[in-house]
């Protein structure tokens, strides 16, 4: 239903000639997308992009990650930490961790993890 009434709805224009009155409808455009303003991701203030139309970033770090792994004798639980490294968007806070266990440095000052979209 919602893709029969966008064919309804869709208006096919030429990219060389945009036009004002066709804000907020929807159009179907062929052509070459460049993007109109200079991109920058704040926390890497020294890369600008031009002609882009999207920017994202994906900032990980390699860390230790705690799993635990559980298993009962009888009627008496058991748990075991295991750990192992990996890539991650976010920080696994080592502090956290079941000892002995490995440590984790803190990420930068002033990176922020994760994935951005400019």
């Amino acid at each position: 239903a919602l893709v029969a009434r966008g064919l309804e709805e869709v208006l096919s224009v030429e990219a060389e000639h945009p036009s004002k009155g066709n804000r907020g409808r929807l159009v179907h455009v062929q052509g070459i997308a460049r993007g109109a303003a200079v991109l920058k991701d704040p926390q890497f203030r020294e890369v600008a992009v031009s002609r882009c139309l999207k920017l994202q970033s994906n900032v990980e770090v390699f860390q230790w990650v705690q799993t635990t792994r559980t298993w009962y004798e009888g009627r008496i639980r058991r748990s075991q930490p295991r750990f192992h490294s990996e890539w991650c968007t976010a920080h696994h806070d080592s502090l956290r961790f079941r000892k002995p266990s490995p440590e984790n440095p803190r990420p930068p000052a002033g990176l922020c993890l994760g994935t951005s979209t400019q």
